[in-house]
């Protein structure tokens, strides 16, 4: 599974490294916004905490960027909602694959 190489998943606790909505979401940033401190700042795994709010208040985002950034928040938990519709129609394609392999993860399917 490619999850497994990713820097941030190492640095999770025991107890969150099997979770899926974890996983799904560092493999998403990982991919999408390697080392781009506009994303990383606001992971903390420390306090199982991922703050998407803060991360789209503060950001620079191009619309791709911020649409993706929405549709991990949907990943990550039920408080964030996306439409599929408009992801699929609006996602550039490279994003929209990524998506599609995050959802694989959070599904325990990768």
């Amino acid at each position: 599974m490619k999850c497994n190489r990713f820097r941030a998943l190492r640095q999770l606790p025991r107890e969150l490294q099997g979770d899926t909505a974890w996983r799904a979401v560092l493999y998403l940033l990982e991919e999408a916004f390697p080392d781009d401190p506009r994303v990383r700042r606001h992971v903390d795994a420390k306090r199982w905490s991922i703050f998407f709010d803060r991360m789209l208040e503060v950001g620079s985002f191009s619309t791709g960027e911020r649409r993706l950034l929405v549709a991990a928040a949907a990943l990550f938990d039920a408080e964030h909602t996306v439409s599929l519709w408009d992801l699929a129609k609006t996602l550039p394609d490279k994003h929209w694959g990524l998506f599609i392999e995050a959802v694989d993860i959070l599904r325990g399917e990768a």
